[in-house]
């Protein structure tokens, strides 16, 4: 749905005395940082008169504060197939196979930390053999990498391309550790909440509404580095601990159950839309 189509709808239910919940389920810096005079008056025109918002980060709902919105808003997350957060008996059969799996699943571009994920699996390999890396996903920078991984031959890498449904849900349990130093403007990357969600131990940076919930240490590394180093560091801690991996992946696990499940999530949605309808905002 373009900008135009969303401005009309508002513009349409506003006219017609509906109440109207803008969610902003994505943030671009670029957007925003054009965001000055004449346009920022018209974006305030147009989404200002929503009842109510809804966004993935604080740091979202401070960005339209700041901006002058004086209506409710409600900080959410995106959601995970409740299938997802089956048995996690499978994180024993992970022991059985000597061979560390590290998964990068996203858009395959550069903003998403592909290359620095390389570089820091690449760095981890040299101490240990056992240790393979995968890339799930497509994107511009598909063929590039590829040049890359050839180039600098990283051995040990699998490139699945774009994965879905119950694949994707299969690729994410045969996995020990996920992967995604992402720079990109996120608003909350759901691939790394799947990946909580079936059990696997997270390396990221604090990005969107991850830094609202995520616990370094007990969730995984969270690092504002780039850094090869600094992730290798990360993922060599995760590598030769396999009880530090069992643990966060639990942890992972139970936390994801609690917040992430979609039936959760659109429990909560429906009592948001709820009070505003109702007019029970506060």
């Amino acid at each position: 749905m373009t900008d135009d189509r969303k401005r009309f709808f508002l513009a349409t239910a506003k006219r017609r005395g509906q109440k109207v919940v803008v969610f902003f389920r994505g943030w671009h810096r670029d957007c925003e940082e054009s965001l000055h005079h004449w346009r920022l008056s018209l974006f305030r025109k147009v989404y200002f008169r929503a009842d109510a918002m809804v966004v993935l980060a604080r740091e979202f709902e401070a960005k339209l504060r700041a901006w002058g919105y004086q209506g409710p808003i409600y900080v959410e997350t995106t959601a995970v197939d409740d299938s997802l957060l089956e048995s996690v008996g499978f994180r024993d059969q992970r022991t059985i196979s000597p061979v560390i799996r590290v998964l990068f699943l996203g858009r395959v571009v550069r903003s998403k930390g592909v290359y620095e994920a390389l570089e820091a699996y690449d760095r981890v390999r040299r101490d240990y053999e056992d240790i393979r890396f995968t890339i799930a996903g497509d994107g511009e920078d598909l063929g590039a990498v590829r040049q890359y991984v050839a180039r600098r031959s990283i051995g040990g890498v699998d490139f699945l391309g774009y994965i879905r449904g119950s694949e994707k849900a299969r690729v994410l349990r045969e996995h020990d550790v996920f992967l995604l130093p992402t720079y990109h403007g996120e608003g909350m990357p759901n691939a790394i909440l799947e990946a909580m969600a079936v059990g696997l131990p997270i390396i990221t940076r604090p990005v969107g509404g991850l830094k609202d919930f995520f616990q370094d240490g007990k969730m995984g590394f969270i690092t504002e580095a780039r850094s090869p180093e600094a992730l290798a560091r990360h993922l060599k801690r995760l590598v030769s601990d396999s009880e530090l991996r069992r643990s966060m992946g639990q942890f992972n696990h139970a936390y994801a159950r609690g917040r992430f499940a979609a039936s959760r999530v659109a429990s909560r949605l429906n009592s948001i839309y709820c009070a505003v309808a109702y007019n029970l905002t506060q």
